[in-house]
């Protein structure tokens, strides 16, 4: 959510 880790949102892969 913030710039931390790889997170999966809905079906995409979203580096945040």
């Amino acid at each position: 959510d913030i710039g931390f880790s790889v997170e999966y949102i809905s079906s995409t892969g979203q580096v945040t």
